[in-house]
């Protein structure tokens, strides 16, 4: 499992990294409105791949990482469904091309349905090899479609600088992607789907749809009510902050993707006792950076932002707000996916709708009387209800312990370096580059008197030079 994490580790650093860096330069070379633009685009593509899957390729690889062979009826009969939802939001953007163009002109609707549809491919490729555990097929694929998309675009923008080139450069993406994931499924011992097949992935379809519904919900419907109701500044503003606060989440993220075929393993094998292990002794790897990272954002956030462009100053308040967020956001998935994975999606998908019917709300609400600093609460609150009632209703089914201790060293050493950092700061008047190195340096060595912090270290740097001289 190590490898496989290290894998998708790599993965999403290169896409949050990357990430970080195209929309800092997007804000600082081309402006916070162009910036807008483009994600006010991406954020109705978004919309287009959640209606285009509704679900069911969430369902896809559930079924598929329950058993350790690739079972082609659950492929084919996800596969049917999902082109037909596909076909159906194409025509939904061909109908209401006219009523988008309050968020993107006109002329870009066939960008947005091709993207739409080369992004559906491999959406649904990846998941396959990820219910199979090609976790390096998984992680060099979306590193193609997000890292690569992003570079050639950085490039391109040099002499063509617009918007369409950007867009043109996720197709490509995609379509690479494509084709490298397709190498790896296995087209062999192909037998078609039965009713029961098709009846499976629609009966965790519609649990699975409210948790992607959720995501787009906490991701895209801050932005759209944003343009809306702001102006496009705002928009490339809290676009800037929002990669900052869910860049600190790869660890947790990556955690989530590699462990959800292996739950669905264990719990369709009832290895409880596994769960259990896992939970009581990793849980805390969630939290391992963010909270140091919320604390040190305190210190040293609006001075970053300043650094990138005197505009972004606007944005430390929500900022920290989403930092605080963040917190629970890193395990709100873990539980989520628990859940889906013990055969109990109903209750995931409970508390889905009730955040992300909170989460809409309170943008509508607080947006207009906060501004981006209204999004960001709006966000933080669904994050936080969203983890207490996933916690709540996953630890009725299997009552798990885990080590409070090391959560709280990390939240006692996170405090100290940012007081430390306050201190020197004080005295040497730092920059922040070196602000933020200072603040590592005593977080680690804090976090370094943890026992287990050092054994787990001490494991996982054996485990990495095994491999390297293998």
């Amino acid at each position: 499992m190590l490898k496989h994490f290290l894998n998708v580790l790599k993965a999403q650093a290169s896409i949050k990294f990357v990430g970080v860096v195209f929309t800092v330069y997007l804000g600082s070379v081309y402006g916070a409105p162009f910036l807008g633009s483009y994600v006010l685009f991406i954020s109705l593509m978004s919309l287009s791949l959640f209606l285009s899957k509704l679900g069911v390729l969430y369902s896809v690889e559930k079924k598929l990482s329950e058993r350790r062979e690739l079972i082609w009826p659950y492929v084919i009969a996800g596969l049917i469904i999902n082109l037909t939802l596909l076909a159906f939001t194409i025509g939904l953007l061909l109908f209401f091309s006219s009523h988008l163009s309050v968020y993107i002109d006109e002329s870009l609707i066939s960008l947005l349905i091709l993207s739409t549809v080369t992004g559906n491919c491999v959406n649904f490729l990846n998941r396959v090899n990820k219910s199979q555990k090609r976790f390096d097929v998984f992680a060099n694929s979306v590193i193609i479609k997000e890292v690569g998309a992003k570079i050639i675009a950085a490039i391109i923008l040099l002499v063509a600088p617009f918007l369409e080139s950007i867009i043109i450069c996720h197709v490509i993406a995609n379509i690479l992607a494509s084709i490298y994931a397709f190498r790896y499924i296995p087209l062999h011992s192909i037998t078609w789907p039965k009713t029961i097949h098709f009846k499976e992935i629609v009966y965790y379809s519609k649990f699975n749809v409210v948790l992607e519904l959720r995501d787009v919900a906490i991701n895209w419907a801050d932005i759209l009510i944003i343009g809306l109701v702001l102006t496009e500044t705002h928009v490339g503003i809290y676009q800037l902050i929002w990669q900052l606060a869910s860049g600190i989440l790869i660890i947790a993220k990556s955690i989530n993707l590699v462990c959800f075929p292996y739950f669905n393993t264990w719990f369709y094998e009832r290895n409880f006792k596994q769960i259990k292990e896992f939970l009581g002794t990793k849980i805390y790897l969630f939290t391992l950076p963010i909270i140091p990272i919320f604390f040190g954002g305190i210190v040293v956030g609006e001075d970053l932002l300043i650094l990138i462009g005197e505009d972004y100053k606007e944005g430390y308040i929500p900022l920290i707000i989403l930092l605080f967020g963040a917190i629970f956001r890193s395990t709100q998935e873990l539980y989520s996916k628990l859940l889906v994975a013990y055969g109990t999606p109903k209750y995931s998908f409970v508390i889905s709708t009730i955040s992300g019917i909170f989460n809409i709300i309170l943008n509508i609400i607080l947006i207009p009387l906060w501004g981006i600093s209204g999004a960001a609460i709006a966000t933080s609150i669904s994050f936080i209800l969203n983890n207490a009632g996933c916690y709540y209703y996953f630890h009725k089914q299997i009552a798990f312990k885990y080590y409070k201790q090391i959560i709280l060293n990390n939240v006692l050493a996170s405090i100290f370096m940012a007081v430390i950092i306050l201190l020197v700061s004080s005295i040497y008047q730092l920059l922040v580059f070196y602000e933020i190195i200072l603040g590592i340096v005593i977080w680690t060595l804090s976090m370094l008197l943890s026992k287990d912090i050092k054994n787990d270290g001490k494991f996982l740097m054996e485990k990495m030079k095994r491999r390297a001289y293998t």
